[in-house]
């Protein structure tokens, strides 16, 4: 699972891209335990372009925890920044909750999985 991060959602200035299927055994490994936290607090990217209809959303699993960062800049200046989740963050609003279960790592921890350069750049060479 690797999720762009450009426009005003970079980190650095630049495109990057960050490998959550790493960032998930790392949480795993340190023994961190999901929570709930509000949707309020979390800043994502828009929902609006998600097709309901797609594999993607149907198959969002609400129990599957989400990836969110506390401290990583966003351009929505929120306190938790999501890495990995929206189509579960989608899903929960359109069923009317206001929070979803997460993992929460440290902007540095998460910066230890980020990607300098473009997805396809790295894929190919």
């Amino acid at each position: 699972m690797i999720h762009v991060m450009d426009g005003e959602w970079c980190v650095f200035g630049e495109e990057t891209y960050i490998d959550c299927l790493s960032l998930y055994r790392y949480v795993k490994m340190k023994g961190y335990q999901p929570i709930t936290i509000d949707l309020d607090m979390v800043a994502y990217k828009p929902t609006d372009e998600i097709d309901v209809r797609s594999r993607r959303y149907t198959q969002a699993n609400l129990d599957q925890p989400a990836l969110v960062a506390s401290g990583m800049p966003n351009p929505i200046k929120k306190p938790l920044r999501m890495l990995d989740g929206r189509h579960r963050v989608c899903k929960a609003v359109i069923m009317g909750k206001s929070t979803i279960l997460a993992f929460v790592v440290t902007a540095d921890e998460a910066y230890k999985f980020i990607q300098h350069g473009r997805v396809a750049e790295s894929k190919s060479g």
